[in-house]
């Protein structure tokens, strides 16, 4: 679907929820619900702007896990869980950020069938939902009490919003929802078939082989794809790891700064490792200053926005350290480098990544000699 037509379903969507809402609290009024009953509502209202989008994610989470992949992030409002090598991290993101939508990240650990697997994990939020709604409609015209059917009802009118805006096939500022995504596999849009093969690179990797050990074809052998595709920028971002990994550093360099010209297209939550990886090649590889200090910055603004601590040994990656490390060693900070390297090499351990381990501990012992 064009983003404007998206724009005017989308629009009229709204319309219609906020209609659906606002029917659903004069009924219960009109069955006998007093003031309390419909503060009752506003707060039941409240909570399913969290819970929904929970729920919805829970999906991709339960079907993903069983189509073989492994939780890497969960987020949803102000509440974010990441995965780290020997267990995961609870982590409350700013309140005034708050996400009604919310995102689960996972990676294979397996490598077969990987776009019917692949397609059970997005199917995964929209299924659930629709059992919900089953569920909760089903239970608020059985149970004929005013305040228990209404309550459910405004929690099944924003669960139907999601469940629409997720089926059709929208695709939105911050990349493809998942009926975009089913609709690309369905039909092998050039732009699926990239997604598919970069999560087959993820499964390799899982299984221990560096992304310079992956095949080949994996990350050349696709379909050419525009700059404002999110998986135009993902693909960049591998065939750097296997230039770099390769020790192939004027490729590496080609392939980091070609993003450059694509930035704004690159999404939100993906930003922070180009612009870490931006650093360490501006730092390392090309000696630039002025270049290095701005994506530094700008991997530092990112970092804050995310809600991470700025200190370098808390909530970093592995890729983030090193490029912390080679710009304080490019600004002639001997001292801070060092703690630096030493954050980098524990964080190394910690990927969960086996074969993104083996890459940031091979680097590790490239830039401090073991």
């Amino acid at each position: 679907m064009k983003r404007g037509t998206a724009s005017i379903v989308q629009i009229l969507l709204n319309v219609l929820f906020f209609a659906a809402l606002a029917g659903v609290m004069y009924l219960c009024y009109l069955s006998g619900g007093d003031l309390t009953a419909e503060i009752i509502l506003l707060i039941s209202y409240a909570l399913s702007l969290v819970l929904m989008p929970a729920l919805h994610e829970a999906g991709h989470l339960l079907l993903g896990a069983a189509a073989g992949f492994r939780l890497a992030e969960l987020r949803f409002s102000f509440v974010r869980i990441l995965r780290k090598r020997n267990g995961y991290s609870l982590q409350f993101v700013n309140p005034l950020s708050f996400d009604t939508t919310g995102c689960c990240c996972m990676y294979p650990t397996k490598n077969s069938d990987m776009g019917a697997r692949f397609a059970w994990f997005v199917a995964g939020g929209v299924l659930v939902q629709a059992v919900y709604i089953t569920v909760s409609l089903s239970l608020s015209f059985a149970l004929n009490l005013p305040l228990i059917w209404a309550t459910l009802g405004v929690s099944s009118v924003y669960a139907c919003y999601l469940f629409l805006v997720n089926l059709l096939p929208f695709e939105g500022s911050e990349g493809a929802y998942d009926g975009a995504l089913l609709w690309g596999l369905c039909r092998r849009e050039p732009s699926a078939r990239t997604f598919v093969s970069l999560l087959t690179v993820q499964g390799d990797m899982f299984f221990g082989k560096t992304p310079g050990e992956v095949e080949e074809e994996l990350l050349f052998d696709l379909p050419q794809l525009p700059e404002d595709d999110p998986n135009f920028s993902r693909l960049q971002y591998y065939r750097y790891l296997y230039f770099l990994d390769r020790g192939e550093r004027e490729s590496a360099v080609r392939s980091i700064t070609r993003l450059e010209n694509c930035l704004e297209y690159i999404l939100p939550e993906e930003r922070l490792p180009v612009f870490a990886e931006l650093t360490y090649a501006y730092s390392f590889f090309l000696g630039d200053k002025w270049a290095a200090e701005q994506y530094h910055a700008r991997m530092q603004r990112e970092r804050g926005a995310d809600g991470l601590s700025l200190r370098p040994e808390e909530g970093s990656g592995a890729e983030v350290l090193r490029a912390q490390m080679t710009y304080a060693l490019l600004s002639g900070e001997t001292g801070r480098a060092e703690t630096l390297a030493k954050a980098h090499r524990r964080a190394a351990e910690k990927e969960p990544l086996e074969g993104m381990r083996r890459l940031e501990i091979k680097l590790s012992q490239e830039l401090y000699g073991g």
